[in-house]
Order: structure tokens, then sequence, then C-alpha cells
């Protein structure tokens, strides 16, 4: 068994030098696609990586330091960037185009149909669902990316209403069609996913904007760094294109087993100029193309929350509008076939162990009785944010013995079409047992007894405690915290149990859940806040089995101190034996850094020893000192053979690094996992370098 790891669209390291680079997100003013208008407000965890970062997210690189977040925080309603403030000016045909909406009725479904600038709609038939939250609002969703090819330039107007009721709001925007690149197939079809062996081509339009005819170079590029700095180098071994008449196409050849980007170096420097040089990512988030084999037919992780969340377990019961849905998302960024708004099917089917080429695709009855859910077609894909696929109205009659798969149909055309389709049909272990499950409505066996629902904390960390009844075969928990999600498995002593779990800042909602030899499901839901500040950096050590795997967190700053040791460190090492604040500890720090007292040291919350699914975490509230951050994790006893570590900053996962097996006492005993390095104090902005290597000692 092993702790599930949190919702990532990131690049997994094991043992390999990279570096991921973080990226601050300008607010500043400028064209469209340039950046983004003056915003005010807190300071918003929200990178360029993120799903809702908008059209003009620009990455920026300044005085040697990378940044993470932007530092706005808008709330203005209507067409609005990714800091949330309004769009007046005219958005580029390719963009997304993202709404923010209030003053609607309260946790209801709304419809939103959308009209071209020939009054003809473009969305599906009857519209996209959207479910408003308890204060009447849709908050910065993205309604439609990447018009039909042969879509209009012009005023173009969204149309929002109870479903099956009047018009209630209507926004509009306008689009123009500027130059792009986008990636093709031999046939001349624009193609975003692609089988080992398939040739890639490369296609430049000038359309409307001002790209000159000529030569250009053109760049393939990983996308394992989610996005490029403005004036960042670029990488790889470029090709030549020529534009003649305002289109040019090149083969940029075959590729293995990954994702991939185009770029195209306008002004031939060598680096990246936003504004000048073309990518094909819109927003330079999601790939161009995906590379896939024929034979891998399953991605996980695309039943999630609200949030983009994996989750398995849907309780009915539940009173979080953000976790009682079943919402589809596609993780890794795997890319649809399809271009064409509206022509991508979501599917919630019944489980199936294996899928083979051509399978057909029969909906369950869920809320309404869609067989299934019409979904625009988002950056190529259906990954840029989750879509509603089963309503929480609609569950109570789906729980039962029944497991379900959620499949994206991406040509639509009513069957599973291997290289082509994404179903998710693993659980949070790997494993082919159920895909989701819909816990009973009337089940009463799961009871939480230690903590009451919707209760405010300062804790950090807690111990979780209750009974499930029934004889379960398996028992977990589920903590979902914004973007963060865990699972950890239950050991039960009779009916009861107690275990630590961390928590996060804000709501952690906590789902306990029974799986029973029936293959039925109950659970309970509960939501604890947690009034700690959001971490500006975190480390998060999560292991298969019960032993003893210890998180540490070295301060390289000052090298006053005696640095990392595997049993336990100095002055310079955040561990179990210097930093526990939580459960484990006396709620004071052992070591102190830098100029703030206690607000600037480091934390650790649970030191777990033989718990069953490890999780750790370290995390820092304010940083007086800027420079390196060294992650370690130390085998203190026995042998694992899945260590984990994630890397958060304010919130974000940036990235997830494999320390693979480790074994105490051996050469596996200790494993470097990267370097934090921190600019600019508390408002300052933080990079990642994993590593991912193991030895004795360090």
């Amino acid at each position: 068994m092993r702790a599930n790891k949190p919702h990532l669209n990131r690049i997994i390291i094991t043992g390999a030098f990279s570096t991921i680079i973080l990226l601050l997100v300008s607010c500043g003013g400028g064209e469209p696609g340039s950046g983004f208008a003056s915003g005010t407000g807190s300071s918003f965890s929200l990178s360029c990586t993120s799903p809702f970062a908008g059209a003009g997210c620009i990455p920026t690189q300044g005085g040697g330091a990378v940044g993470v977040v932007p530092t706005c925080n808008s709330d203005e309603t209507g067409i609005v960037d990714a800091c949330g403030v309004a769009l007046t000016g005219a958005i580029d045909l390719h963009d997304p185009v993202a709404m923010s909406v209030s003053g609607l009725t309260a946790n209801t479904r709304h419809t939103i149909v959308i009209t071209d600038p020939l009054a003809a709609e473009i969305t599906p038939a009857g519209g996209l669902i959207a479910i408003s939250d308890s204060a009447g609002a849709i908050n910065k969703a993205i309604i439609v990316q990447n018009m039909p090819a042969v879509g209009e330039v012009g005023l173009y107007a969204v149309a929002v209403a109870v479903e099956g009721g009047a018009t209630v709001q209507t926004l509009n925007y306008m689009l123009e069609n500027r130059s792009r690149v986008q990636c093709i197939d031999n046939a001349n079809n624009p193609q975003a996913s692609f089988l080992a062996g398939e040739t890639v081509f490369a296609k430049i339009d000038r359309n409307d904007g001002s790209l000159a005819d000529g030569t250009y170079r053109v760049y393939v590029i990983s996308d394992a760094e989610k996005a490029l700095a403005d004036g960042g180098l670029i990488g790889g071994a470029p090709v030549n294109v020529v534009v003649t008449g305002g289109t040019g196409t090149v083969s940029l050849g075959t590729f293995t087993s990954g994702t991939y980007d185009v770029l195209v170096d306008v002004n031939g420097n060598g680096v990246f100029n936003q504004g000048t040089d073309l990518i094909s990512r819109h927003n330079r988030l999601l790939p161009c193309f995906a590379m896939q084999s024929a034979g891998a037919v399953t991605v996980q992780q695309i039943a999630s929350d609200k949030n983009g969340n994996k989750r398995e377990i849907f309780d009915p019961n539940a009173d979080i509008a953000a976790i009682r849905d079943i919402q589809a998302f596609v993780t890794p960024a795997e890319r649809s076939a399809m271009q064409q708004p509206g022509s991508v099917r979501t599917y919630l089917v019944n489980h199936q162990a294996t899928w083979s080429d051509g399978d057909a695709l029969a909906g369950v009855a869920a809320g309404a009785g869609d067989d299934f859910k019409v979904s625009p077609v988002q950056n190529d894909s259906n990954s840029e944010a989750p879509w509603v696929l089963a309503t929480y109205t609609g569950l109570a009659a789906l729980g039962g013995t029944t497991c379900y798969d959620v499949v994206v149909d991406t040509n639509g055309n009513g069957n599973f079409d291997a290289g082509t389709d994404y179903v998710d049909n693993v659980d949070h272990l790997g494993g082919t047992a159920c895909g989701v499950r819909v816990s009973t409505a009337s089940c009463t066996n799961v009871n939480i007894t230690s903590h009451a629902n919707n209760t405010n904390l300062t804790d950090t960390a807690i111990t979780l405690a209750g009974t499930i009844t029934g004889l379960p075969t398996e028992a977990y928990v589920t903590i979902t915290a914004g973007e963060q999600s865990t699972t950890i498995a239950i050991s039960l002593v009779g009916n009861n149990f107690s275990l630590n779990v961390p928590l996060f800042a804000g709501d952690n909602h906590i789902t306990v859940y029974g799986i029973y030899a029936d293959n039925s499901s109950c659970s309970q839901t509960i939501t604890l806040t947690s009034l700690t500040d959001l971490a500006l950096f975190r480390a998060q050590l999560t292991w298969d089995g019960d032993t003893d795997m210890d998180l540490h967190v070295v301060r390289a700053v000052s090298g006053t101190g005696t640095g990392y040791s595997n049993g336990g460190g100095g002055a310079d090492d955040c561990n179990f034996s210097s930093c526990s604040v939580g459960l484990s500890g006396t709620g004071s720090n052992g070591i102190s850094w830098g100029t703030g007292g206690e607000e600037d040291d480091p934390k650790l919350d649970v030191d777990c020893i033989s718990c069953g699914n490890g999780i750790e975490n370290i995390w820092m509230n304010q940083i007086t000192e800027d420079g390196n951050y060294e992650v370690y994790v130390d085998a203190f006893s026995g042998s694992e053979t899945d260590v984990t570590v994630t890397i958060s900053i304010l919130g974000t996962a940036v990235a997830q690094v494999n320390c693979g097996s480790m074994v105490s006492d051996t050469a596996t005993d200790s494993c470097f996992v990267g370097t934090i390095t921190w600019a600019g104090g508390t408002n300052g902005t933080g990079s990642f370098t994993p590593s991912g290597i193991t030895a004795a000692d360090f």
C-alpha cells in the first residue's frame, strides 16, 4: 500500500539532474497576449502553470531570480485574465476565453451558451454546464478555447442561464486572428496526439498578424518544464522553415513517448521573447503534441474534484461543493486529436479492468440521465479545467456495489480508441480493481469521533479517530486542500481507527471510507479549517509501508551549522529531532534560522514512525535568509520501494522527485532530493533544482 501522491501536471524526476524553473506572472499593462491589466489585492497563489492562468500570463526573469506566483488577486467580473482583471481589448482567436460571474442563484446548475459574430451557437446543443458556488458565483471558469479552424473574428456573446430557465447574464468578447504555430499530421490536419512512429509536422500561419515571409528556426522542446521565461535560452537543435505567402510547413520527425512544444524563434536570437516569438502551447502551458503508445490505453487521474485533485471516492452526503461532484480532468496533459469545440465526449461507465481498442462506450445514468457529457475542446485537449461529469444530486442512485471508470472519447465516436482516447480505471494504488467509487448514501458505518464538521483549528497536524463498522476489507482517508490531495491507508483495531494526518493552510476536506467484500463503500466527510499561514515552500515526503523514513530540510545559506546528517543534524538541519512542532513536537522549534524569531523557522508536522502509509511535511511560512535550502530523505529504519518527495511553492506543487528504493544503513540510506533557491525574503520568489541521487550519506 502507498500514499497517493498529490495531483500533478508536472514532471517526475528519478535520479537525474534537471532544473525546474518557477515563474512569476507579470500583472502589468500591455497589449492582449503580452501582459495583464493592473490588478490589486493580496498575494494570490497562481502561477503560469495553473490551469486557470489566462492568455496574457507572462513568465518573467529578473535579477537572476526566477519567480513563482503573481501578486494580483482582483475579483472583477466579466471576461477576465488569470489575475481576475476584466479584459477590455481583443483576444487572440486561439487563446483561452475565461469568465467570472456573480449574483447567480447559489449551488445551482447553469447553462453557458456562446454565439459567434454570425449569431451561430458554437457550444453544444443546450450549452455547457457550470454549477454556481455557495456565494452564487462561477469563478474564473475557462469557457471556450480554440474556436473552429474557420472561426469568425469579431464579437462573441455569452449567455448564462439557470438550467431550463431564462438568461440571467450576458457577456461579450472580441476575437482577432494572430500569427501562430501548430502541429499537424502528414495530411495537413491539425493534430495533437500521435502514435509512436508517426511523423510530426509544424505549420506556421501569419493569419492577420505581422509575421513576415522568410526563413525561421523552429525548435522542439520538452514540455517537462511547464513554461519558458521571457528572455530564457532556447535549448535543442532547430530546423528551418520557409514562410511564403504567409504560411510554411516543416517536418519535425518522429519522437519517443512524451509531450513536446514547438517554438518559432522569429527574431533569431536564440532566446524566447514573449510577444515576438511563436510558441505552440497556448499560454505556454500545454504541449503542441503528445507521443503515445497504442498499448498504453490507461491514464490515471481523470476523475477529480473541482480543483483537479485525483479522487476515487465520491460521497453523496458531503456538503462540500468542491469535492462532491465527479469532474473530468486528464492527467498527464494528454491531448485530444480534435479541434472543434464540443467534440469531446466524457463518459462515466461501468468498470472494466482491461480496455481494448474498439470497446463500445455506454454511460451510466447520472443526474439528468445523460449517456455522456459534451465538453468544449480546451487547448486541443480536455485537460485545461475540470468539467462536471456527474453531479452530487445524481450520485445517490449510483452508490452501491458497482465500480465506474471515466473515459474521454476525444473523437466522439462512441468507442474507445487506443492511443487517442483516455480512460481512468485505476485506483490511487495503480490497481485496476476499481476506477471510481460512489459510497452508499444510506450507509452510516463510518463515524469520525475526534473532530466535528466545520471546525477551525490552529494545528498543522491532527490525530484523526473514529470507527468503521461492518468489517471492511480496506479503509482509507483522503485529505484534500486546494490543489493538494493525499490518500492514506487506515489500520483498524476492531472497529476503531486512530492516525496522525497533516493539515494544510485553509479548508481541509477529509473523507474516511471503508470498502467491503461486496465492493460497496461507505464514507463520512468533514471539513477542518487550519488557520495557519500559507507555506512559502513545502516539502512533502510519502512512502509505501510501515517503516521509518525521515524528511530533512537543510539551511545551506549560512554554513554555520553541521548541515545534513542522516542521524539528525545540527543547527542547520530541520528534522524530527529539531523542528517538530506538530503532534510529535513541543510546539516550539529547537533551531533558529534567520532574524524573525520562530516565524521564519522551518516546521515539521508529523514524525511518522511505523505509521502505515507514511507522510511528513516540512515548510516555512516566512523567510528572512535568501539562499539555498536543500531537501534530503533518510531511511532511519527499514526498507522502502517508493520514496517520493513533492515540492510546493505557495501552495502550487512544482515538482515530484522519486528517490526510488531506500534501505537503512546501506548505499541507499540517504537521498538528496534537490535544492530550493530563494530570493527576496518573505515576499520573494523561489525555484527548485531536483536531484534524486541516493547514497550512504552526503
